[in-house]
């Protein structure tokens, strides 16, 4: 079982190395999106202010998944067919 799971982790090392940014700015702006959203439950936010950043905080994320998904079509692109293990 730990050899089926280093050969997984070892065939998608090229991908998570191409998603480090994405993923880290995703995970920036989760936590943004969770510090709006407490604040705005402790009553130091408006709920209109709030609806506002969590929509600019969407349109990065859903950006963010856009990147994602070129960097990983543009790392396949790249690499030479490859066969199956």
């Amino acid at each position: 079982m730990g050899g089926l799971i280093l050969a997984l982790l070892l065939r998608a090392a090229p991908y998570l190395t191409h998603l480090f940014w994405p993923i880290l700015a995703c995970a920036v702006l989760a936590g943004c999106g969770i510090q709006v959203a407490l604040d705005t439950a402790n009553g130091a936010l408006d709920r209109e202010y709030a609806l506002a950043f969590l929509a600019v905080i969407a349109l990065g994320v859903a950006a963010c998944i856009t990147w994602a998904v070129g960097n990983v079509r543009e790392y396949r692109r790249a690499q030479p067919p490859q066969p199956n293990l």
